[in-house]
């Protein structure tokens, strides 16, 4: 009796952390993937690719680099596991799509990173077990932001001009795993 209470309790916290797990990849599967080609300025959309080797930013509990990071909140209730996201943050880097174009994505300004790989038990506080999860180079990713111009310092341009390249911000500015 004691081993079926245990499995049924360890199946329902499963489904219940996997639950939230999938509305965030519920919310950017009924997105459209657009590909980098055909962004058009003030729009929104999502963008799936790869990220590309760029400076990378150290994750605040293990210190490994990564461009981007998530620290979940881990605990026991009742029964029930209470996963949340506690914090995140990314840094720019460059997201390449199939077809090989890629796009900048201001990392910096993003209101919700879910890193999923990489991740580890790093620390415990008060009961609470802290679980960090790393974006890095070679990681697919899915990028729902607004399309935007911005000065390309290292672009060329006709006469007059200045270069401009599309980036990937604005509010809000996500990035997910991709499935």
């Amino acid at each position: 009796m004691g081993a079926a209470v245990i499995v049924a309790v360890a199946g329902a916290a499963w489904r219940y952390g996997s639950a939230r797990t999938s509305r965030w990849a519920a919310v950017a599967a009924r997105l459209p993937p657009t590909r980098v080609a055909d962004l058009a300025e003030g729009k929104q959309v999502k963008v799936v690719g790869v990220i590309e080797e760029r400076d990378t930013m150290p994750a605040p509990l293990t210190q490994r680099p990564c461009v981007g990071w998530t620290v979940r909140a881990v605990a026991a209730n009742g029964g029930w596991v209470i996963d949340r996201i506690s914090r995140s943050a990314a840094r720019d880097f460059w997201l390449r799509d199939d077809d090989g174009a890629r796009v900048l994505v201001r990392g910096e300004r993003a209101a919700l990173v879910v890193a999923g790989g990489h991740a580890v038990s790093a620390a415990r506080e008060r009961g609470i077990v802290q679980r960090e999860a790393l974006l890095v180079p070679g990681d697919r990713v899915a990028v729902i932001g607004m399309v935007r111009r911005e000065l390309d310092p290292g672009g060329v341009t006709m006469y007059r001009e200045a270069p401009m390249r599309f980036v990937l911000d604005g509010i809000p500015l996500w990035l997910l795993p991709a499935s």
